[in-house]
């Protein structure tokens, strides 16, 4: 697994909408990227808060 901070989103992103597909027995779609775009949206708004960021570092 490399770094984390050499992760592309965009890689991450599809990998989990591939998984998505898979179990769902389908092809991969729009569908599947949905989810884990939004996913990532919502996380963040919710931890990229500059208090939640401060605090990962003291």
């Amino acid at each position: 697994m490399p770094p984390v901070d050499r992760v592309n989103p965009l890689q991450t992103l599809t990998s989990i909408a591939h998984a998505l597909a898979m179990v769902d027995g389908e092809r991969m779609s729009n569908k599947q990227l949905e989810m884990p775009a939004q996913s990532n949206k919502k996380f963040v708004e919710e931890f990229g808060k500059p208090e939640h960021i401060k605090s990962m570092y003291t």
